[in-house]
């Protein structure tokens, strides 16, 4: 287990520019990613402490066929259909903590592929490895086992600035206080 952390800590900062060129508002917005500190877990707590309504795409990796999840908590998906949909980051929409309606869960299905085809992007030149996202079936259950986390945090860099402008606080909407900053670089986040 610790070889795989070590390895998904080389990766980390490719995946984080992986992730920001899946998702093009997010350069466009001037959005940053950073990778958290990777952490072993049992594959049963992956989404006991995420805010719903969650969203877990199976992935498949190869070589080797092991399984893998990106998951998003609702700060997240919130986040990701506003943007999309053009909105300017001021007025997220509310969701339901049971769960995504059918038309949300189709637009977050294809955001999901877009991001998972840069992130496999960014595995296959730093590690050899692809991503594979597997068909949503319908009721699937996280397997159980030992999983490699490696949180992903976004920040938006225009709000950053009014916060150190009007001396107030930084309002991330998904950084700890203790979670690595992004280093900003220039790229508009096209794939």
């Amino acid at each position: 287990s610790a070889l795989a952390e070590e390895t998904m800590q080389r990766a980390a900062p490719f995946l984080a520019q992986g992730a920001r060129r899946g998702v093009p508002f997010l350069g466009r917005r001037r959005i940053t990613v950073s990778a958290g500190g990777p952490a072993t877990r049992r594959s049963t707590e992956v989404t006991r402490d995420l805010e719903g309504p969650v969203f877990v795409a199976h992935l498949a990796v190869d070589p080797g066929g092991a399984k893998a999840l990106l998951c998003m908590d609702g700060k997240a998906i919130a986040f990701l259909l506003e943007g999309c949909l053009g909105g300017d980051g001021t007025d997220l929409p509310r969701l339901q903590k049971r769960g995504l309606s059918a038309p949300q869960a189709a637009f977050i299905d294809r955001v999901v592929g877009n991001v998972v085809r840069t992130l496999s992007s960014a595995l296959s030149h730093t590690l050899g490895l692809s991503l594979t996202k597997l068909p949503v079936l319908g009721g699937e259950k996280v397997a159980s086992g030992v999983m490699v986390l490696l949180p992903m945090y976004f920040r938006d860099s225009r709000k950053a600035a009014k916060a150190n402008d009007k001396g107030g606080d930084l309002d991330d909407f998904d950084r700890p206080d203790d979670a690595p900053a992004a280093e900003d670089d220039d790229d508009d986040g096209a794939s």
